[in-house]
């Protein structure tokens, strides 16, 4: 593996941090983004080490999440931005520049993401068509985290002394992948995405899982919808929200996508 070259540059107000790792010779490039940083004991650009360089997941590209240089004390956020500036087409941009460099063809690229960070990777594969997301426990839904602090933090960055309910009605598909991926579905375009679900992160597993399977019509308990594309899988471990799933479940789920991607009937379509 080459040494890790670390980058950052502005898009419009909103700083782009990005650590690479490239791989001699793979053909495939992961983009692991994060949304925490521990401000006891971190400032930001921060940068999360799993999963670790490897040849399943290729040239690594991690990213830390611009809504976080936005405030001083914020800790967490979804790759949210502001109501001005969303950093996802920016992270997809500068993904496929990456991927173009490297000599990544757009269909072997994934996003991958913890949590918000997940929600941050399953919004990049609604605007990068051609690419894939992973996300383990992910937000799915950010209006379901309204009651908690951080949201609210989250929230008062997208727009300061702003009302909850009322930015969810503005801009559904900014706050819910499920209005996201409805955007693409009426669009006739086809996002490919996997989820790993703990079912004992029961935050997660109730509020977010359940419903988004509901949406796309797939059992709780997991499976594939109509197209095979939307693949969710769930586990039980212990350790709830932040247990990592066991060795191979989230590389075999890669290599799933990648796949299924790369499949020319599974390439997006235009509206007739």
């Amino acid at each position: 593996m080459s040494a890790a070259s670390q980058t950052e540059y502005l898009s419009g107000s909103l700083r782009i941090a990005s650590l690479l790792e490239a791989r001699p010779k793979s053909d495939r490039l992961t983009v692991i983004l994060n949304g925490y940083c521990d401000r006891t004991t971190h400032t930001p650009p921060t940068f999360v080490w799993w999963p670790e360089s490897s040849e399943t997941w290729g040239h690594i590209l991690r990213i830390s999440d611009p809504s976080l240089f936005l405030s001083d004390w914020i800790n967490a956020s979804c790759f949210l931005g502001t109501e001005a500036e969303n950093p996802i087409p920016a992270v997809v941009q500068y993904t496929k520049q990456v991927a173009h460099q490297l000599g990544v063809p757009e269909n072997r690229v994934t996003y991958f993401g913890h949590s918000g960070a997940g929600f941050g990777a399953i919004h990049c594969a609604t605007y990068h068509r051609e690419a894939c997301a992973l996300a383990i426990n992910p937000i799915l839904d950010i209006e379901q985290y309204k009651k908690y602090n951080f949201a609210n933090a989250m929230v008062g960055v997208f727009r300061p002394n702003a009302q909850f309910d009322e930015l969810i009605r503005n801009y559904p598909e900014r706050f819910s992948v499920m209005e996201a991926i409805r955007r693409t579905q009426n669009d006739r375009l086809k996002v490919c995405l996997g989820i790993i679900q703990n079912v004992f992160d029961t935050h997660h597993y109730t509020k977010h899982f359940i419903p988004f399977c509901k949406s796309v019509g797939i059992s709780r308990l997991g499976g594939a919808d109509e197209t095979g594309l939307i693949q969710a899988q769930t586990c039980i471990l212990r350790g709830g929200h932040s247990a990592r799933p066991i060795d191979g479940l989230a590389e075999s789920l890669l290599l799933k996508l990648l796949f299924l991607r790369s499949q020319p009937e599974n390439k997006k379509t235009k509206r007739a």
